[in-house]
């Protein structure tokens, strides 16, 4: 087991490294992207706000889809029925991954495949969109914080074994 140990922690000290502060400068910004699938009003205006709530963020810093360390995937569907309401509400699955740092090993899927940190689905309604996006970004954040309070407790059971 300990062969794998390196493996494990490769992704998790290349992105302290990105998210920690460096000899007491400003903690770099986590590079994200946001990939939405519908066609729905509020989906779109959502997916936009959160791109927008990226952009204005001291932590995070929108990215292309190739270069971004975490991916915020987003799929959307308007849940109004009548006429009069569509375009309103919506239903938003939402998962967020973190690009997977270890070397690409054949035969070993989990060197190919995208870490995941969460998912949730939401219901959202147009006048909500900005406060759902700052809400999506914080969840990045308790992931992300999640993800390194974890990876630092399996190293250092490695490290005193």
């Amino acid at each position: 087991m300990k062969r794998f140990a390196p493996l494990f922690l490769f992704p998790f000290l290349l992105f302290l490294l990105q998210a920690d502060s460096i000899s007491g400068q400003s903690p770099l910004r986590v590079s994200i992207t946001v990939d939405h699938f519908g066609d729905d009003p509020v989906g779109r205006q959502l997916a936009a706000a959160l791109e927008e709530t990226i952009r204005t963020s001291l932590s995070y810093a929108l990215d292309d889809p190739d270069k971004a360390s975490v991916t915020v995937e987003m799929a959307s569907i308007d849940v109004e029925t009548t006429e009069s309401a569509k375009g309103t509400h919506s239903a938003v699955a939402v998962v967020i991954t973190m690009r997977n740092q270890i070397p690409v090993e054949k035969g070993n899927p989990q060197t190919w495949l995208p870490i995941y940190l969460d998912s949730s689905v939401l219901a959202c309604g147009a006048n909500r969109v900005n406060s759902m996006a700052r809400s999506i970004l914080a969840e990045v954040d308790r992931a992300l914080e999640k993800y390194r309070s974890e990876s630092r407790k399996i190293g250092e059971r490695f490290q005193g074994s």
